[in-house]
């Protein structure tokens, strides 16, 4: 007796005759909010839970003994626990205690004190590489945009501001100066 082939079906239990393509407008339009095979697809997709990708699962963590079985392990990595073949290093479980907050960058105004600090805690070839791959990157962009954004690596960091302005070819006095007439006085 020949098997029967089985039928895809909806979570409504109706037949689904193709599963591959989706409801456009058009044969390169957007996907149509109609498409609720698509929708039910993709909320299944959502959904699926995959225990090893879960990434902050609750309860779970590195406990118990590594031993590290590859001996070349250590050409690649300074971590001590890789440092040779059999070393058996304790893992202990990490506990958090306290009350634990998530941060509301909202709450903030001042969004040029910690970008300005990592600037200036930055050796001076590392500076100069940050300002030229900005530099590089805005090269090809709009005058104005180029202005917009040495406005905030200037208040981040005066040095930072000109050195990128520099290698832009703009005067940074001339963007300093609109910064003082577009901000009112106090």
């Amino acid at each position: 007796m020949p098997e029967k082939k089985k039928t895809m079906t909806t979570d409504a239990g109706r037949p689904v005759g193709d599963n591959q393509n989706s409801l456009t407008v058009g044969p390169r339009g957007p996907v149509v909010f109609e498409d609720f095979l698509l929708f039910e697809k993709m909320a299944h997709f959502n959904r699926e839970r995959i225990p090893e990708r879960v990434v902050h699962a609750k309860g779970s963590g590195a406990h118990g003994h590594f031993v590290c079985t590859n001996p070349d392990m250590a050409k690649y990595t300074i971590a001590k626990l890789f440092s040779g073949k059999g070393k058996n290093t304790r893992e202990r479980p990490k506990m958090v205690s306290g009350t634990v907050d998530r941060h509301n960058h909202r709450d903030e105004n001042d969004y040029y004190t910690q970008p300005g600090n990592l600037f200036r805690l930055m050796p001076k070839d590392a500076q100069q590489r940050l300002i030229n791959n900005i530099v590089g990157s805005l090269k090809e962009t709009p005058r104005r945009i180029q202005e917009l954004q040495l406005q905030h690596f200037y208040k981040a960091d005066p040095a930072y501001g000109a050195g990128v302005a520099k290698g832009l070819g703009i005067d940074i006095s001339k963007i300093t100066a609109l910064e003082e007439k577009l901000v009112p006085a106090d």
